[in-house]
């Protein structure tokens, strides 16, 4: 007898286009079965950089630990066509490449192994070195410009 199959499907996303040490990190991760049976206790699991801090992990099921610098979440059982949501929310506190590795596994066979992880990068910026937003730009430049004349220069 044929029971099926799951096929599980981890995508992610990061909210913004650039990351300052002061800024918060807001990760979307998805757990998706694509498969014709549910999985069966799935799994999303990660390694911690160093340098970054969880705020907050809101899984849509489930629940979701920092153990030492990996990341466990037990999202239970994902029907077929269902999926699983973690809203993750993290602060890097030193600048650098910040990789997130995540991985989903169930106890139900998968058809695909290669859609089950998803790697996330970021280069986090040190906030004392922040760039000069455009539109500041140009008052600063008269503001310079003006403490020239001020001082004869």
């Amino acid at each position: 007898m044929y029971s099926g199959t799951a096929d599980l499907r981890v995508r992610g996303r990061l909210s913004g286009k650039r990351s300052r040490t002061a800024d918060k990190l807001r990760y979307t991760i998805t757990v998706q079965n694509q498969g014709n049976a549910t999985a069966a206790s799935t799994t999303l699991s990660t390694p911690l950089p160093e340098q970054l801090s969880i705020i907050k992990l809101d899984p849509s099921q489930g629940h979701c630990d920092q153990i030492g610098n990996t990341l466990s979440c037990d999202l239970g059982d994902i029907a077929a066509g269902d999926r699983a949501t973690v809203q993750l929310t993290a602060k890097a506190g030193t600048p650098g490449l910040v990789r997130l590795t995540l991985a989903a596994n169930s106890r139900t066979d998968d058809i695909s192994l290669k859609n089950n992880q998803v790697v996330i990068d970021r280069k986090v910026r040190d906030s004392r070195f922040a760039r000069i937003p455009d539109e500041q730009k140009l008052p600063l430049a008269i503001l310079a410009g003006m403490l020239l004349l001020a001082i004869g220069l």
